[in-house]
């Protein structure tokens, strides 16, 4: 059975003055995809490529039992756009990454060896990309949600205007709370792990440093 652990989130305003299919690299993979696919020494690398056929924001992890993973998204110049190297353990995820419709993207699996130029492992992997599951809040709002091994962040979008000065705090019975905030460019301009005592989150008071969409991504510190 899927474990889910429960939370309750609060954004205040205050007034101050699939089944796995096998792949390997070259291939492709769509949103909401689960592939696996075999590192080799003659093979160290892994890459896929993603079209974006919708504005989306999206999870990409990378999973093995037999090396420590290191994955990389880079958009169709080539330029990175996020990297990751052990969100959980030695397991990797980007999480929240922003795709924009009709752009091209490219995965890169591999080990963290093999990205340090100092030589690479091999073993089986599995690489999945799911869409992020995004919801509204606004000032005053309180909203309860579920976290679950498949869904081990979830992000609220607010609309704020320059110097608002926000109070966020999650709390959880069920697990150790972590809060993130990120700015309209997925820049993280805010973040707390137990702010709000005990195993809960607090980021305030906080001045929202320009006018535009922020996002409160909710998780779990062991996430």
């Amino acid at each position: 059975m899927r474990k889910l652990w429960k939370y309750a989130l609060l954004l205040s305003l205050v007034v101050l003055f699939t089944i796995p299919a096998f792949a390997q690299g070259g291939d492709s993979i769509s949103v909401g995809d689960t592939v696996t696919g075999e590192l080799t020494d003659d093979e160290p690398q892994a890459t896929f490529t993603l079209e974006a056929e919708a504005d989306m924001i999206v999870n990409i992890s990378l999973t093995s039992d037999f090396f420590d993973t290191y994955l990389t998204l880079e958009d169709e110049d080539g330029d990175v756009i996020s990297t990751n190297d052990d969100a959980s353990g030695t397991n990797s995820m980007i999480a929240g990454a922003s795709l924009e419709e009709g752009a091209t993207y490219t995965i890169i699996a591999e080990s963290y060896s093999s990205h340090n130029g100092s030589g690479g492992e091999s073993g089986e992997f599995t690489l999945s990309v799911s869409e992020q599951n995004i919801q509204r809040i606004e000032y005053t709002q309180t909203v309860e949600g579920e976290l679950s091994t498949a869904e081990p962040t979830l992000d609220y979008v607010f609309s704020g205007q320059a110097d608002d000065v926000i109070v966020i705090s999650q709390t959880s019975d069920d697990f150790d709370s972590y809060l993130t905030l990120l700015d309209s460019t997925g820049y993280e301009v805010a973040y707390n792990d137990d702010g709000g005592g005990n195993s809960n989150s607090l980021i305030g008071p906080f001045t929202l440093p320009s006018t535009g969409s922020y996002t409160i991504r909710v998780g779990s510190y062991s996430g």
